[in-house]
């Protein structure tokens, strides 16, 4: 059985794949399930594991932390407010 492993580092684990326009996520896949992990299809909240061949959302999202449409400036005021007055 040389060749075979013995050992399931995996066994426990499940893998979620986004790798979009790899040539290689059916290779890593079929490894993965030697290491003894599950390739799961569809993503949920059994996944133990993402891999990703993305941009980090961190990274997008970074210039949009300085934006924020409802600063004090930019909000409405209440319709109440206004016949106070």
């Amino acid at each position: 059985m040389k060749g075979r492993l013995t050992s399931k580092p995996f066994e426990k684990k499940s893998f979620y794949l986004d790798l979009k326009g790899s040539p290689y996520e059916a290779s890593l896949a079929k490894d993965l399930k030697k290491l003894g992990a599950r390739h799961e299809i569809l993503f949920s909240k059994d996944v133990s594991f993402v891999v990703s061949n993305r941009v980090p959302l961190k990274s997008w999202t970074s210039n949009l932390s300085q934006w924020n449409p409802l600063t004090p400036k930019s909000m409405c005021p209440s319709p109440q407010l206004l016949s106070d007055r």
